[in-house]
């Protein structure tokens, strides 16, 4: 009987022994879980940040490109006005030289 119960409390020790090792195991895994899951909640949360940079760029440079759009249509506008200051000037210079050659023409007829 006492043989039977070594045998019995043996087994019981391996038993509990074999329970440890797997609890030890289980708190492992639980430990890389735990790891992996901080480890994303990480990366999710470094995608939301550089999403909103991201968001907060492309605000940024459309904001650039609308102002830059503004100064050109600006530069546009002041360019046709002085074209059509140009074309102005250009039909004063016309008159003026057919005025010009008719006088000439005149003188040259008196002469």
């Amino acid at each position: 009987e006492a043989a039977e119960m070594e045998a019995e409390i043996a087994a019981w020790i391996e038993e509990t022994l074999e329970l440890k090792r797997r609890k030890l195991e289980l708190e492992e895994e639980v430990a890389r879980l735990a790891e992996g899951k901080a480890t994303a909640e990480n990366d999710k949360e470094a995608m939301r940040v550089s999403m909103e940079d991201g968001g907060r760029q492309m605000q940024d440079d459309m904001e650039r490109i609308r102002e830059e759009l503004a100064a050109a249509e600006d530069r546009n506008r002041m360019l046709a006005e002085q074209v059509e200051a140009l074309k102005g000037e250009v039909e004063i210079l016309t008159d003026e030289k057919a005025t010009a050659e008719g006088v000439g023409q005149r003188l040259a007829m008196s002469v």
